[in-house]
């Protein structure tokens, strides 16, 4: 049972293979170990979904439920902990306006006031993302500690 709640623990979203090629590209790199790797996924994971978080929380602000590349970027420039981030979105393109297609099937047969599959965004959304920011800073290096690091099966 323990071995089984190991694995869910170190279970990824993102392909460790891709991570793999990525860490290839820098040319000063050289082997990877498969633990590292590991890591580096978890460690990705974990950041992308904090800045998901903060990106949310600033678009919940502007009363909003999606979150546009302006959110991206006012999190980056206000949050202290994204700080290093300023600039790398610069030159990326603007979203224009949309194209006159028609959404999908899908989408357009979903009911609008169905809303299960969106984050709980309370008041003051900035606390969110410093306690995940003060769990980082105070965890465990393999997250073992952390219930968020557990995938549903």
């Amino acid at each position: 049972m323990e071995d089984n709640i190991r694995m869910r623990i170190f279970q990824t979203q993102l392909p460790i293979s891709k991570i793999k090629r990525i860490c290839k590209l820098d040319p000063d790199s050289i082997m990877i170990s498969s633990e590292a790797a590991q890591l580096i996924t978890m460690a990705t994971e974990r950041f992308i979904g904090l800045l998901a978080k903060a990106s949310y929380g600033q678009a919940a602000l502007m009363k909003r439920r999606t979150i546009q590349m302006r959110d991206v970027e006012e999190c980056i420039r206000t949050c202290p902990l994204f700080e290093f981030l300023d600039g790398t979105l610069d030159g990326w393109p603007e979203m224009g306006k949309r194209n006159n297609r028609s959404r999908p099937l899908v989408e357009q047969n979903e009911d609008p006031n169905n809303y299960s599959s969106e984050i709980d965004i309370r008041e003051n959304d900035s606390s969110a993302v410093d306690k995940e920011a003060k769990d980082i800073e105070g965890s465990d290096p393999a997250g073992a500690g952390n219930s968020e690091n557990v995938s549903a099966s």
